[in-house]
């Protein structure tokens, strides 16, 4: 049995130096992937981070596009309401202007019928007070006659 103990404390101390060797041969293989990993896990992080500012700046450029066409969509409308706005201006400033000009052609109607009516009245005074003259007149010579005949 001595022996038998003696062999499997050789096994066991040959498997043990194998699995030494195992690990001394593993350690290397193993830091380096570890290495790898800490570098592939690094470089997700740097792509995620890249991923992240790329899709902002894309969002950024989308914005800035949708931008710039509500501006242009903003700046024909804006045009045609200017356009609008100064064709209405303009039939205004028509109308105004014919309708001073209809003012002006009133107030000058009325003016000449004015003078025309004071002409007139003048001339209807002048005809009845040199009326009244003849008549002042003939009364007169009537009374003259009627007082010689009485």
């Amino acid at each position: 049995m001595g022996f038998m103990i003696l062999l499997v404390s050789e096994e066991k101390s040959k498997i043990l130096v194998s699995k030494e060797v195992e690990v001394a041969t593993i350690q290397p293989e193993h830091t380096r992937v570890a290495e790898e990993f800490h570098s592939a896990e690094s470089l997700a992080k740097e792509l995620a981070l890249r991923c992240h500012k790329m899709k902002s700046q894309v969002m950024h450029q989308m914005h800035v596009k949708s931008l710039n066409e509500s501006l242009k969509r903003l700046s024909v409308k804006t045009g045609k309401s200017e356009e609008k706005t100064w064709k209405l201006r303009e039939s205004a400033n028509k109308k105004l202007t014919r309708y001073n000009n209809d003012y002006e052609n009133l107030v000058s109607q009325y003016d000449a019928e004015e003078i025309r009516f004071d002409t007139t009245v003048k001339r209807q005074d002048l005809k009845m007070e040199k009326l009244c003259t003849e008549r002042d007149h003939k009364v007169s010579q009537e009374s003259s006659v009627l007082m010689r005949l009485y």
